[in-house]
């Protein structure tokens, strides 16, 4: 009896310290939809003020080489929209704050990837390599996906976040 006494205290306690350990695997991304997987061309759409940001997205996908930058929105077969928002200023006088790219195809206002990313301002041109690096996995990924296993595409649509900082 007091011997199943002890053993249960050492599985109770080994359980224990077990389970903090566990952690959380990150939920899988839903498939980008058949038209970002198709798109040919995009559109750069930089709402905030720093003109370096656009120029580094659009070197970054010229450089991809899979999508044709144009100058057009209603033309594009995909949009990406890069924003930024100051936060505030460090110990060190440094700027920070946050930029976030979306990805959107047209007549539908929900993003199908997005990526924001935290960081000091002169940054800034850095983490739109990371975004746009982001969105190139996720697509080669999926297209890659899609060939070893012989489908012709999802046709399903959904967004995919991602959160850097």
């Amino acid at each position: 009896m007091r011997q199943g006494i002890i053993i249960a205290i050492i599985l109770a306690a080994v359980t224990t310290a077990f389970a903090g350990d566990t952690k959380k695997l990150p939920r899988p991304l839903p498939p980008l939809p058949q038209a970002v997987l198709d798109a040919k061309t995009i559109y750069v759409d930089n709402q905030g003020t720093d003109a370096r940001l656009t120029a580094r997205a659009n070197a970054e996908i010229k450089q991809w080489g899979r999508l044709t930058v144009i100058d057009d929105r209603t033309k594009a077969d995909v949009t990406l929209v890069i924003s930024t928002q100051l936060e505030g200023t460090n110990d060190l006088g440094d700027k920070y704050g946050t930029i976030t790219m979306q990805l959107f195809i047209p007549h539908d206002d929900i993003p199908q990837f997005s990526s924001t990313l935290e960081d000091g301002i002169r940054f800034m041109e850095r983490d739109v390599t990371k975004s746009i690096k982001l969105l190139r996995k996720r697509i080669e990924d999926q297209v890659a996906a899609a060939a070893g296993s012989g489908a012709t595409g999802s046709g399903a649509t959904g967004s995919g976040t991602t959160t850097s900082k």
